[in-house]
Order: structure tokens, then C-alpha cells, then sequence
């Protein structure tokens, strides 16, 4: 199961994903280069692979929904990759890791 928890308290727009103990990644709105259009940037985190083996691990997207699935779909291209190559795929949090 994933759960997702703010980054910072202070963040209202800013969520990490975990499950069974490691990030997954990261989704958070923000204005690129001080533009008026807010946007969702996702990225994957503590990966074993990289985006050469999996396709893209980062991105931009308009709408929360489309970043959470965005970033999922490439968590679940590295647990494939996982799956093909015996490698794990994600790095466990260090003792600490963006814990309040």
C-alpha cells in the first residue's frame, strides 16, 4: 500500500511516496521560472536503474492525478526491470529520511 505525507508541514502542495518503508518519489506544484502557469513535477527517488533502462524517471505534468500516475508508472517500470534482471530497483531510506 502507498501512503502518501507532505514533504515539509509547511508545504500544502508538496507529497512523498512510500511504501513498505521506501520513498518512492516525489509530486509538488510549482510556477517554472517565476511563469504565471503552475505545474506538477513528479520524480521517481532512490532508484537502482536509470532512466537509459527504464525510460523516464522525472517530469512535468498539469494536474496532480496525471504526476501521482506518472510517477508510479515509472516506479513500476523499475520494479519490471527488477523482476528481469534480479536487481532490486529501490535503495532503502537512510535511518532519518524526511522523517518529522
Amino acid at each position: 500500500m502507498i501512503t502518501w505525507r507532505r514533504t515539509f508541514d509547511d508545504a500544502p502542495h508538496d507529497f512523498v511516496a512510500e511504501r513498505d518503508g521506501l520513498t518512492l518519489g516525489r509530486v509538488y506544484r510549482h510556477r517554472p521560472g517565476g511563469l504565471e502557469r503552475e505545474v506538477w513535477f513528479w520524480t521517481a527517488s532512490g532508484l537502482l536503474t536509470t532512466a537509459a533502462e527504464i525510460g523516464k524517471v522525472y517530469g512535468e505534468a498539469q494536474t496532480r492525478e496525471e504526476a501521482i500516475g506518472a510517477l508510479l508508472d515509472a516506479v513500476e517500470r523499475a520494479r519490471a526491470w527488477s523482476e528481469r534482471t534480479g536487481k532490486p530497483y529501490m535503495r532503502p531510506n537512510p535511518p532519518g529520511w524526511l522523517r518529522s
